[in-house]
């Protein structure tokens, strides 16, 4: 009885480790972690140039140490900038996508000229800027709109091929890029005009709104800057 006892407690451990191993051995694949993001093309560009710059706060250069800038940290560097600027005597509120409007708070900045509290403004709000949100919201807000951190003339030349505008047609990356943001450049055409205003459509503009806005500059620039440039 005790043989047998003990060749039960034998088979028993056997047959648990038989099973642990199998267990082991079935277990589901753990698939790899998708790769963190970063910022494309002249947006990876520039954070590499904001962390080259000695003077860079500690608090940008901790966010985009990462090379990318989530919701999150956006809005941790807004809320900074706001009470930055409240320390100071300035009321800001931020409006969605950047932008906002900027008041002096009850009481501070008295005795000061107009002048004087603008001059105040513009110091305060450098510093401020350049604690929490130089690099790190435009940076944000860009990459939004233009993921592929594409240049102004790549997304102009889409464009252009997408609504068939002939300008530029056959010159090099850069010589296009040179055209596109030439102050003495304008378009040929008001399907050309919209997507120098709005080439990825992100702005919502119309034709209408565009011509408008670049009879304006055509007024600035004068009206002799008309010049289009093709491929020799």
């Amino acid at each position: 009885m005790r043989l047998g006892g003990a060749c039960r407690v034998t088979a028993v451990a056997v047959l648990a480790i038989v099973l642990e191993g199998s267990a082991c051995a079935c277990s589901p694949h753990v698939p790899d972690m998708a790769p963190s993001p970063a910022f494309s093309g002249i947006w990876a560009q520039q954070c590499d140039q904001a962390l080259a710059n000695a003077s860079l706060s500690s608090f940008q250069r901790k966010i985009l140490s990462t090379h990318w800038v989530t919701d999150a940290q956006y809005q941790e560097a807004q809320n900074g900038f706001v009470m930055c600027m409240a320390d100071r005597g300035w009321v800001v509120v931020l409006a969605n996508g950047g932008g906002g409007t900027t008041t002096s708070a009850a009481g501070a900045h008295q005795g000061l000229t107009d002048a004087q509290s603008m001059e105040v403004y513009h110091q305060d709000r450098a510093t401020c800027d350049e604690e929490f949100t130089s690099w790190v919201a435009p940076l944000y807000e860009q990459s939004k709109n233009n993921p592929q951190g594409l240049t102004f003339g790549q997304q102009l030349r889409a464009c252009y091929e997408a609504r068939g505008v002939p300008d530029g047609a056959g010159l090099s990356d850069d010589a296009f890029q040179a055209m596109a943001t030439d102050p003495n450049y304008h378009a040929s055409s008001p399907e050309g005009v919209l997507c120098w205003w709005d080439p990825t459509g992100s702005e919502g503009m119309t034709v209408q709104q565009a011509m408008l806005a670049d009879a304006q500059r055509v007024r600035e620039t004068g009206p002799e800057s008309s010049s289009v440039q093709t491929a020799p």
